[in-house]
């Protein structure tokens, strides 16, 4: 594939708008997928590894294909996995920050590996704008800053990840030897990296809603880190701040380099959030009370006081909060305050209690009593969006409709917006 191609295929996923219920397909289609022998196949074996490449060109779901380049990359097919990526990198959600920043580090590995440093270069800082702290897109833009002859940023870069303790044998070492087998010593001076909030992509609400709903696959660490970003991306300083403090406030689970890297990767985020400003205070108000909050009674209180006030924007912002235990309390006084019929979905009730001219022109919720035939026949009609935390495809339906297009990529981000930053 030549450079035309990885360039077209960024900007058809820079344009697109993919929909809730497409990226609930995609996380449906990758249900075969949730097993050992794809998960952890037996890459030795060359049936394995026609399995695992088939697998990948058929599959349209973008989580298939980035476990399976995975995989590719393991063994060396570098080229092979970029095809993988490349073809469905146009159907990857743009407003994931978790989605677009592990499909575009993908690319711009195997764009580096097939002898592209330039281009590989400019993947890794695509993906860093949907993620600033993404170690492995940082590494790979270190050894592409090394080959490419700024040795001084390489070298920041370094210095970064050893400052958020990211496992040496990931970062550190590799590049040292790489260093040392081209003759590239260390400059006196170097260019520091630090994450910046100001270079996130901007997320309207809409738009970061579906983030916070669309289920993270993997660790529960993995889904709070994102939905901090995706909080930042959208200028929701209070829920990223919260977030983070949940996600900080417990162990990080697993064992060895596994979880030392999901914990540097934690301290990197926890530090971009630390940059924001507090964010709205009414927010941060309800959320010190949640945290504060000792069991359900506690937090159920503070449901029955949201409600008796009518406060539907309060009970949005509740329904976003980490605290899972306060979840299904926040669902029914919610549906009770807009009117919503029982077992509807939380983005659902998210949606239908929106009062902004923005959110409701983007999301159109159809009756959920309609007959289903009724659902189907009609244009806007989505399939089922998945609350944040479920996996199975049989969680309740949430409709929308296309949402509006995506922001020009010239436009000033959500952060900068707030804190009069440039990007």
């Amino acid at each position: 594939m030549q450079e035309r191609d990885w360039e077209e295929a960024f900007k058809a996923f820079e344009a697109n708008d993919v929909h809730v219920d497409e990226a609930q397909r995609a996380v449906s289609e990758y249900a075969p997928y949730d097993d050992a022998e794809y998960l952890r196949p037996n890459m030795q074996k060359e049936a394995t590894r026609e399995k695992i490449r088939a697998a990948g060109r058929k599959s349209t779901s973008y989580l298939v294909s980035e476990l399976m380049a995975s995989h590719l990359d393991g063994i060396g097919e570098h080229g092979e996995a970029l095809a993988i990526r490349l073809r469905t990198l146009p159907r990857v959600p743009r407003w994931s920050p978790h989605a677009a920043s592990t499909a575009l580090a993908g690319v711009a590995l195997d764009v580096l590996r097939t002898g592209q440093p330039a281009a590989a270069e400019r993947f890794a800082r695509r993906a860093l704008r949907w993620d600033p702290t993404h170690p492995p897109a940082l590494v790979t833009l270190a050894e592409a800053s090394l080959l490419g002859g700024h040795a001084g940023e390489a070298f920041g870069i370094l210095e970064y990840l050893d400052g958020i303790k990211w496992p040496k044998e990931l970062g550190r070492e590799p590049l040292t030897k790489l260093a040392k087998e081209k003759g590239i010593k260390k400059p006196a001076s170097v260019t520091p990296y630090a994450p910046d909030p100001a270079s996130l992509v901007q997320l309207d609400r809409e738009e970061a809603s579906r983030a916070l709903f669309v289920p993270v696959l993997g660790s529960a660490e993995r889904a709070r880190r994102y939905s901090a970003i995706a909080a930042t991306m959208s200028g929701r300083f209070a829920l990223a701040h919260r977030i983070v403090a949940a996600l900080t406030s417990r162990p990080v689970q697993g064992m060895g380099v596994d979880r030392a890297r999901e914990a540097s990767w934690i301290k990197a985020v926890a530090d971009l959030v630390a940059r924001l400003p507090p964010g709205d205070e009414a927010e941060r108000a309800l959320y010190a009370r949640i945290g504060a909050a000792r069991d359900h009674k506690a937090l159920a209180a503070i449901v029955d006081e949201l409600r008796e006030k009518g406060d539907v924007a309060g009970l949005r912002a509740a329904l976003l909060d980490p605290q899972t235990a306060i979840r299904k309390d926040v669902e029914r006084a919610l549906a009770e305050l807009v009117g919503a019929p029982p077992m509807v979905s939380a983005f659902d009730l998210y949606a239908r209690s929106s009062a902004g001219p923005d959110f409701l022109r983007s999301v159109t919720v159809l009756p959920v009593t309609a007959p289903p035939a009724a659902a189907k026949s009609a244009p806007a009609a989505a399939r089922k969006a998945v609350p944040a935390g479920t996996t199975k495809a049989s969680a309740p339906a949430a409709k929308s409709a296309p949402a509006k297009k995506a922001a020009a990529p010239a436009k000033k981000t959500a952060v900068a917006k707030k804190t009069g930053a440039k990007r």
